[in-house]
């Protein structure tokens, strides 16, 4: 048995890339702040 999801509005959308987004910066911010002061040897890259 198939069940059909509903075909998301623009909105939900939006906020679905709108969070990951803000995880992706919580976690450079994370490598930054390791990097620039937590004196590791090698940027995270």
């Amino acid at each position: 048995m198939i069940i059909e999801e509903k075909p998301k509005t623009e909105e939900e959308i939006i906020e679905e890339d709108l969070s990951a987004l803000e995880l992706n910066i919580r976690q450079l911010k994370v490598l930054y702040d390791q990097f620039f002061y937590g004196n590791l040897k090698q940027p995270p890259w």
